[in-house]
């Protein structure tokens, strides 16, 4: 699990669930969300806040290092929907959480701080670290 996130509208969801749904997941990575290769933190902007040369330059490295990402997975049994949740866990797996009790297993009454995402990878089962 990393941090940030964001946010995509929207999904249609059959109101019952039947065997053999699947769906496709595709998403942006920024592999080192505060520097560029070799360690490179951004340039300052202008005093005005205006962008300088070097700050254009610098955003287009960084973007052209984000990955791509995409999966084909089954879509899991749901009884009533919630929402759609995708959770991304270590090794670029996904954990899509749908269903209403399931929602609310996973992500009810969780600690804050660090132990948050530690412990929503316990309640998914889910390896903390890439497993070869």
């Amino acid at each position: 699990m990393g941090g940030g996130g964001g946010e995509e509208c929207c999904v249609s969801l059959p109101k019952k669930w039947q065997p053999g749904m699947m769906a496709t997941i595709e998403w942006t990575k920024d592999p080192s969300p505060d520097t560029n290769p070799g360690g490179i933190k951004p340039p300052r902007y202008n005093p005005d806040g205006t962008t300088t040369p070097e700050v254009i330059k610098w955003h287009a490295i960084h973007k052209a290092n984000y990955t791509h990402h995409s999966i084909t997975m089954q879509v899991p049994p749901y009884q009533k929907v919630s929402s759609l949740v995708l959770i991304f866990l270590p090794c670029d797996k996904v954990y899509p959480l749908i269903d209403s009790a399931e929602h609310s297993r996973v992500l009810g009454h969780l600690p804050y701080g660090e132990g948050r995402a530690k412990e929503i990878i316990r309640r998914l089962g889910a390896s903390p670290t890439c497993q070869p």
